[in-house]
């Protein structure tokens, strides 16, 4: 694998996908969804990571370290999409409240203030984000 043979990831993949698996659906809480996702993201990162072990046991140590990484990060991604879902959810509820209360001339200002407070309470990562994407 290290030097980048298909057969040898192949070999792997046989090898080591149900064990992992039933590894990552352990981790997971039995969340099946959740743990094939880990292990796809996993597999992937062993691909590019791969280097020469001393031992089996090693090698497995280091591949559900990999995987357990792998699912961390996945409930991280998660757990950023639902906290700006929620600040989503609370600014449009706001605006809708607020738009009753407004001439239609001074709306646009408003929800233009009301999504720059928005933006500025998220994480200084996800700001970045959202204003290199849509500024």
């Amino acid at each position: 694998m290290v030097r980048g043979e298909e057969e040898a990831f192949n070999l792997l993949y046989d090898r080591y996908y149900t064990r992992l698996y039933r590894y990552l659906l352990v981790v997971s809480s039995g969340d099946e969804t959740m743990a094939q996702e880990a292990l796809q993201e996993a597999m992937v990162r062993v691909a590019g990571k791969i280097k020469p072990m001393a031992s089996a046991d090693y090698f497995w140590r280091w591949l559900t370290t990999v995987a357990r990484n792998a699912h961390r990060d996945m409930i991280r991604r998660q757990g950023r999409y639902r906290g700006m879902l929620r600040r989503f959810s609370e600014w449009f509820s706001i605006a809708q409240q607020d738009a009753l209360l407004i001439p239609p001339q001074n709306a646009e200002q408003l929800y233009e203030e009301m999504l720059r407070g928005v933006i500025d309470s998220l994480p200084k990562e996800d700001r970045i984000l959202v204003i290199g994407k849509y500024f």
